[in-house]
């Protein structure tokens, strides 16, 4: 990274760096769209959305979807990411992955094949 972002030390981009990526550890961006996507489904009612073991996934014949979802945050500098342990990248990480959920679900199971509970 050293040359890239002018101005700032190369030791404080390394330590934005290593928090940036334990934040991206802690919660992976996929993980956390799955999560949200069965949170989110739960919060709709849907009951035809089932988790499949990864042990099976293998065996399974799937049709894909294919979409495009495009997101903007605010701009900040890396470093401004990194701060306060990334609080700011782990909040806007979370707020992406819910979007991402809702446009999921939105996009791949209408209205019209979505069995809701009535209880």
């Amino acid at each position: 990274m050293t040359g890239i972002i002018n101005g700032v030390p190369d030791a404080k981009l390394k330590a934005a760096e290593k928090v940036l990526r334990q934040a991206l550890k802690d919660d992976p961006l996929d993980r956390g769209i799955i999560s949200r996507i069965y949170e989110t489904a739960e919060s709709k009612r849907c009951d035809k959305l089932m988790p499949v073991p990864e042990a099976m996934l293998g065996d399974l014949t799937i049709g894909l979807h294919s979409g495009y979802i495009e997101y903007h945050s605010r701009r900040h500098t890396f470093t401004d990411w990194a701060a306060n342990d990334a609080s700011r990248f782990r909040s806007e990480t979370r707020r992406a992955q819910s979007i991402f959920a809702s446009v999921i679900l939105d996009q791949l199971f209408t209205a019209s094949n979505i069995n809701t509970k009535t209880n």
